[in-house]
């Protein structure tokens, strides 16, 4: 078997918990978020969830500045980790989101509106509006369970 490396335009689909338009119980939701497989999303009669799009692999631009939320610090005469963590999750997830598909149904005021940030990250304003909607946590489980392959092998 040759070894493969997943390009940069390679994405994944990724459905939130808290998404109003989901008719799932918290087991039904985590046998979704073990394989991450539409078919097994239940939604209200009529209703469609916001589909978010991110990235498996971030580019060097992003990586490293992923990369600057982990800081190395001695630790009584040994190198320690000082990560804030719940800046690091945020980060990961500015940098990996890659748009935002807004369900059909959607009224003017529900549309989320995916804005790029120069670097080429999500602009830090939906970050934030997503962490306060609790849908940044169910993102970077996503991204964690796609980058290491945990979630393919299940296939």
């Amino acid at each position: 078997m040759a070894l493969k490396l997943h390009g940069m335009k390679e994405t994944f689909e990724v459905v939130v918990s808290a998404d109003s338009a989901l008719d799932m119980t918290d087991e039904e939701y985590a046998a979704y978020a073990k394989v991450y497989d539409k078919n097994l999303l239940k939604c209200n009669e009529g209703q469609f969830p916001h589909i978010f799009v991110m990235r498996r692999v971030l580019p060097n631009n992003l990586a490293t500045k992923l990369q600057s939320h982990i800081k190395y610090k001695p630790s009584k005469g040994t190198e320690g980790v000082d990560v804030d963590f719940f800046a690091y999750i945020r980060e990961e997830v500015r940098c990996a989101l890659v748009n935002v598909i807004n369900p059909p149904d959607c009224l003017p005021e529900d549309l989320i509106e995916y804005v790029a940030a120069a670097d080429g990250g999500a602009c830090e304003d939906l970050v934030a509006q997503l962490a306060e909607a609790g849908a940044v946590m169910d993102l970077f489980n996503a991204r964690q369970a796609k980058q290491t392959k945990k979630v393919d092998k299940k296939k």
